[in-house]
């Protein structure tokens, strides 16, 4: 947060993706609906693949 809270991005943390031992591989360029309250929810908005 010290270096990237300054930055008008969200900003989510606790979640399976990057860098850890679990990771989820996530399609690029795909459009996504990203809903943070309790609990994260990462919507696609449509397939990965056809």
């Amino acid at each position: 947060m010290e270096i990237c809270g300054a930055l008008d991005i969200p900003i989510v943390t606790n979640f399976p993706c990057g860098h850890g031992k679990y990771q989820a591989t996530l399609p690029i360029s795909l459009p996504v609906e990203l809903e943070v309250d309790e609990t994260v929810k990462l919507k696609f908005s449509e397939p990965a693949v056809n």
